[in-house]
């Protein structure tokens, strides 16, 4: 009786601890949104979709769209070099403006961003993943870049 006494309570006990994990999971899931923030100068990545903000949401850069990855692939042996185009939407003010940024020129891979009288130097540092010569869903991407207030 006591064998089945000490059972029936750690059951409970662990449904109980199991409830708790899948509560704390979910509360964890749905605090996370695709929103962040950055610091003036400092490098960033943002991944395919996602959103930071600068001064409390004033002003978003958002990885909108992978445009293009036409990048030769690690260890083939290409004719040219290929490139990776994106997409970057900004809001300021309610405002939005659309830019696209490529690893080669002639849009190249900085250029400056207003918010009311500030104004900021995006430098798109790298695209990732490199090409490895299969498929990459356009949620694998991320973008690396510097944002400096001029």
């Amino acid at each position: 009786m006591l064998v089945i006494l000490v059972r029936t309570y750690s059951n409970v006990i662990m449904k109980k601890i199991s409830l708790a994990f899948i509560v704390f999971f979910l509360i964890i899931g749905f605090a996370c949104d695709k929103k962040s923030s950055l610091e003036d100068g400092k490098d960033f990545a943002l991944d395919y979709e996602f959103t930071v903000s600068l001064n409390d949401d004033e002003f978003q850069i958002h990885f909108d769209e992978l445009l293009e990855d036409s990048r030769c692939p690690v260890l083939a042996f290409c004719q040219w070099e290929g490139r990776a185009r994106v997409q970057i939407v900004t809001v300021s003010n309610d405002v939005e403006k659309v830019y696209e940024f490529s690893t080669l020129a002639p849009t190249h891979m900085d250029t400056i961003f207003e918010n009311g009288n500030d104004r900021y130097q995006f430098e798109l540092l790298q695209i990732d993943p490199f090409p490895t010569g299969g498929f990459q869903a356009p949620e694998a991407y991320s973008i690396a870049f510097n944002l400096k207030k001029l």
